[in-house]
């Protein structure tokens, strides 16, 4: 009799490990799909980033308007860009040693920049162009 209460308890032993282990994998499983899908929609943002300012920084137009620290033109043309994407943007023109100010309270921002020289009588200055997208 007590030889089989313990081959019972073996079974059990085996059934409690084999559940386990399929739990486990199936958390990994879904932080592992989870991850991927995030990677994704950031290589998204990323790339619509990438277009936006390599066209501003090709654009001789909008380059002026960086130059001269005026916004409108860029404004109707980012905004022009983003009508087909859910995406919502801010940006700011600063000297290239100076930060700007977090454009929100939004849940996950994202931020790139450019850099556009020029010459000025003379001597080359710089303007920095700062990029901020997020989902609506």
């Amino acid at each position: 009799m007590f030889g089989k209460m313990k081959k019972g308890r073996g079974w059990i032993r085996i059934l409690e490990s084999f559940i386990s282990l399929l739990i486990i994998l199936f958390g990994l499983l879904f932080f592992v799909s989870h991850q991927s899908s995030t990677t994704a929609k950031e290589e998204k943002i990323r790339e619509i980033m990438k277009t936006i300012l390599e066209d501003l920084e090709k654009n001789y137009t909008l380059r002026e308007e960086i130059k001269n620290n005026k916004t409108d033109l860029i404004n109707e043309s980012i905004r022009n860009f983003l009508s087909k994407y859910s995406y919502d943007f801010s940006f700011c023109i600063t000297d290239p040693t100076t930060n700007c100010q977090n454009p929100g309270e939004q849940k996950q921002i994202y931020s790139d920049s450019i850099l556009i020289s020029y010459e000025e009588q003379g001597s080359i200055k710089s303007r920095k162009f700062v990029l901020f997208l997020w989902e609506k």
